[in-house]
């Protein structure tokens, strides 16, 4: 057996081929490898959204004002878990959106506009553009639950780098507009946000 002491404290302990951290705590500068997942957290919005426009998005449900605080220059990897509905012959968009809405702001803004947006976390280079919907073709209310994850690299787009914010999109379908998350009665709108060391 062999360890590794300080101060008389066994800090790291050997047998049999086995190593064990025994002992302390990391000091809050040490740097992690790359990838390494430094905090978990989820925070939960149980408020409603819903849209009606065949045109635009609509942006709330957002992750907590400083549910997250992070060190800055890493990375954050959002999942975003939502239950929405709709009525017989309607549908809409779900996106999962950078801040409280695009460019921070939580202002509806036109769904041909937002769909190759930079903060619409759904659309990555090379997509004509991203339009996630849900749509239901028969009678009575249909349900559909979406999970999405992305990792944000790009956190200076944030109001606050350090405390980043994400919220939900919907927008109503053109040829049937309704779509709604009722946070507060069927599924919270779940945000789980992890700190990667860049």
């Amino acid at each position: 057996m062999a360890k590794l002491s300080i101060n008389n404290t066994d800090i790291i302990t050997e047998s049999g081929g086995d190593v064990t951290y025994t002992s302390g705590a990391f000091a809050s500068g040490i740097t992690f490898p790359a990838g390494h997942v430094i905090q978990t957290i989820t925070d939960y919005n149980t408020g409603n959204l819903a849209s009606t426009s065949g045109t635009n998005a609509s942006f709330g449900l957002t992750s907590g004002s400083a549910a997250i605080t992070i060190t800055s220059g890493n990375y954050v990897l959002v999942t975003m878990a939502v239950n929405v509905y709709t009525g017989g012959n309607y549908g809409g968009y779900v996106w999962m959106c950078r801040g409280v809405g695009p460019g921070n702001s939580s202002s509806d803004m036109a769904r041909s506009t937002f769909k190759t947006h930079t903060d619409n976390m759904c659309y990555v280079s090379g997509m004509s553009g991203a339009e996630p919907h849900w749509y239901n073709t028969s009678g009575g209310h249909s349900y559909g639950h979406f999970t999405y994850q992305f990792l944000d690299t790009q956190l200076s787009r944030h109001t606050t780098p350090t405390q980043p914010r994400y919220s939900l999109a919907l927008g109503g379908h053109p040829t049937g507009a309704s779509i709604t998350c009722g946070a507060n009665w069927s599924y919270p709108c779940t945000w789980t946000l992890q700190e990667i060391q860049a």
